[in-house]
This record gives C-alpha cells, sequence and structure tokens, in this order.
C-alpha cells in the first residue's frame, strides 16, 4: 500500500541513526531494536487498513482486527494478559453496541482471516436477556455474557424491561417535555463493575427533551443506588438548572 505513514522519527532518533541504523557492521537485529526504541512504526494489511502500530519503547506491537465492512473488531495492546483481545460489535446503522474480552490462542493472521470470513453483519436487539442483544451471531461467536464489558443503546428504550436491570430499579421517566424516539442517540448503556463477585452491571438512562438536550439522567452509582440528574432550560435553549439527587 503506498501512501500511508509507516514511520515517525523523532528529533533524538535522527541524531542517532548515523551511528546507531545505517552505521557499517550494524546488523539487522539491531536496526530492529533501533526501531523498536526509538520510532512509531505502523503496519497495514493489503486494504490498507492498519493492523500494527508501535510506539518508541512499547514492550510489543499493538494489534488490530477487522471485519469485511472495514470495522475495527478485535484489538489486542502489549503488556495484556496472553491470549486476550478486546472485541467490538456493532448494531444495524454499524454503532458500536457490545465491547468485551475475547480469549483465544489464534494468532494475529488466523484472526484476521476468521473476521474477513465472517459473514454475519450486525446483532440484534433481544428482550429476554440482561443485556438486551444477542452477542453471538456476528465475529467473535463464541463469547459469553461474562465477557461482556459495556453495552450501549440508542434510539428508544425498550430495553428497559423486567430482568435488564439485577436489582430493579425504576429506570421510567414521564414528563410532556420528554422525546421518544430519539433516533441516532444513546439512550442507555451498562458497564461491568470488575472485581467484585457476584458480577454486577452500572445501568445508566438518558431521556433528551423535544429539541434532543439532556432532560433526565438516571443511572447506578458504585453504593449500589441511584442517581438521578434532571436539567431545565431557557428559551435560547441554555441551562438553567440541574438537579442531583443521590441515594446509596
Amino acid at each position: 500500500i503506498s501512501g500511508k505513514l509507516c514511520l515517525v522519527i523523532p528529533p533524538e532518533a535522527a541524531e542517532r541513526i548515523a551511528t546507531e541504523y545505517t552505521a557499517g557492521g550494524i546488523t539487522d537485529a539491531q536496526r530492529m531494536d533501533f526501531l523498536n526504541r526509538w520510532a512509531f512504526q505502523y503496519v497495514y494489511d493489503e486494504y490498507g487498513r492498519m493492523i500494527k502500530k508501535r510506539a518508541p519503547g512499547a514492550s510489543d506491537w499493538t494489534l488490530m482486527v477487522y471485519d469485511k465492512w472495514d470495522r475495527l473488531v478485535l484489538t489486542r495492546e502489549p503488556g495484556w494478559t496472553a491470549n486476550q483481545w478486546t472485541f467490538t460489535k456493532y448494531d444495524v446503522f454499524n454503532r458500536p453496541i457490545i465491547t468485551g474480552i475475547y480469549s483465544t490462542t489464534f494468532t494475529h493472521d488466523v484472526l484476521r482471516t476468521n473476521a474477513m470470513n465472517s459473514n454475519v453483519r450486525h446483532e440484534e436487539p433481544v428482550l429476554n436477556n440482561a443485556t438486551g442483544y444477542h452477542f453471538t451471531n456476528t465475529f467473535p461467536t463464541t463469547v459469553t455474557e461474562a465477557d461482556l464489558l459495556t453495552v450501549t443503546y440508542y434510539d428508544n428504550y425498550n430495553f428497559i424491561y423486567t430482568g435488564w436491570d439485577a436489582e430493579n430499579f425504576n429506570y421510567s421517566y414521564s414528563s410532556s417535555s420528554k422525546q421518544d424516539p430519539v433516533k441516532g442517540y444513546t439512550t442507555g448503556s451498562k458497564v461491568r463493575v470488575l472485581g467484585v463477585t457476584p458480577s454486577r452491571w452500572i445501568n445508566t438512562v438518558t431521556y433528551y427533551d423535544k429539541k434532543y438536550r439532556t432532560l433526565h439522567t438516571i443511572g447506578e452509582n458504585y453504593q449500589g443506588g441511584i442517581d438521578r440528574i434532571t436539567n431545565t432550560y431557557d428559551f435560547p435553549g441554555r441551562l438553567v438548572s440541574s438537579t442531583h439527587l443521590h441515594t446509596s
């Protein structure tokens, strides 16, 4: 692929090139060590997508995997636990809806091939589990609910149903100013709390007014309670007041 940025040589490295990179007797291994220590490096696939990058002094490469729709579906950062990747799944409008941890022994090249061979483009909403989505139709297909880290909702509030919130908090909000649906806007989210047993989510729902300004937010807090934030606006759209009600 031509025209792509492959290397960035900082000033300090530029001063060292003559003695540490191009000088006679320098081996290929020493040149690579020099680049790994001093240069920003980028590698692309045949479609021009960045599949590897490395910052100066990093212990290893950051690896990326794309599907056939040019969406980033897997990422692995240097220093992570062996065989672990972060994955992202998308809805019908190519919006990220689910992220999580994918554990596999497959190599980077094999994962790239598998992702490109997957023919299912998006996940669908479903109102019978704690996430509100199917999550095993698109690559990677072997993840479980325990692997999920975040879930994001758009457009409407259909995801608020019995079983969505394990604590059964009330996420409803009534107002004559409320807009529903709100096409293209984030309406809710789930974020997993790490390192606790049993596993739990922090859930948040956001409501908007007729002009698509944030009207009311309901969210769990780390103490196991609920935070409610209500905003009011004047005619030009300036924030007049914001009321925060906290329970724990």
